[in-house]
């Protein structure tokens, strides 16, 4: 059995609305997204020994996606989040339908996306871009903070899993290990598999199931 009990390598990646339109939640936005940075920070310390965490803050014109997209590393997560008010539409560079079949074929190669939006028809966009973890809200303060805390909340059920995973089966396979993160990145949202990891003995417990081995400036 192939060996990857390195490090994960989790890419934090948060893909961010930063339009005019947006301009009225700006405060709330700083503040949800340093909170879920501060969140992913202590991800970093309490999995120190199985996690290695990086942080992306993407704002629409990065290749930063796509600088990950080419690390064929077995040992990689990839968290994406995009939060926006609407559906950009003004790109030269990829249609709706590239969009789409790259999204597809990263879900695929285990990658987690996630789409937080309001202000927009949010069903009919997450469709036609093949994301299935969802979250609408109101363009107020209040939904803002809330739908923030929601997704720090995500990324700590997923790296819990994903820890839970690599204690309990160090030596799993590259083709394993994308098996087990194609399942908890397609239950991203889910708060009925919340889990709370301990250690008994030594011995890592959870009743969570594993997979059979086989601020920006106003422009």
């Amino acid at each position: 059995m192939e060996n990857t009990s390195s490090k994960t390598k989790v890419y934090n990646v948060i893909i961010m609305d930063r339009s005019g339109s947006m301009w009225d939640i700006q405060k709330s936005v700083i503040q949800g997204y340093n909170e879920v940075l501060g969140g992913i920070k202590a991800d970093a310390k309490t999995f120190a020994e199985t996690q290695e965490h990086f942080m992306t803050l993407v704002l629409f014109d990065s290749t930063a996606i796509e600088n990950v997209y080419w690390n064929e590393d077995p040992n990689v997560s990839v968290i994406v989040t995009i939060i926006t008010d609407g559906l950009e539409n003004s790109s030269s560079e990829y249609s709706l339908k590239a969009v789409q079949a790259l999204i597809k074929h990263l879900k695929a190669e285990g990658w987690s996306f996630a789409y937080m939006g309001t202000d927009h028809d949010v069903d009919g966009v997450t469709v036609s871009l093949s994301i299935t973890n969802v979250v609408k809200f109101e363009k107020t303060e209040a939904e803002t903070k809330a739908v923030y805390e929601k997704e720090r909340c995500a990324r700590k059920r997923y790296n819990d899993k994903m820890a839970l995973f690599d204690m309990a089966v160090p030596c799993a396979s590259a083709e394993e290990r994308k098996r087990y993160r194609t399942k908890i990145s397609a239950e991203y949202y889910d708060e009925s598999n919340e889990i709370s990891p301990t250690l008994k003995n030594g011995v890592l417990c959870s009743t969570y199931p594993i997979f059979p081995i086989s601020g920006w400036r106003k422009e």
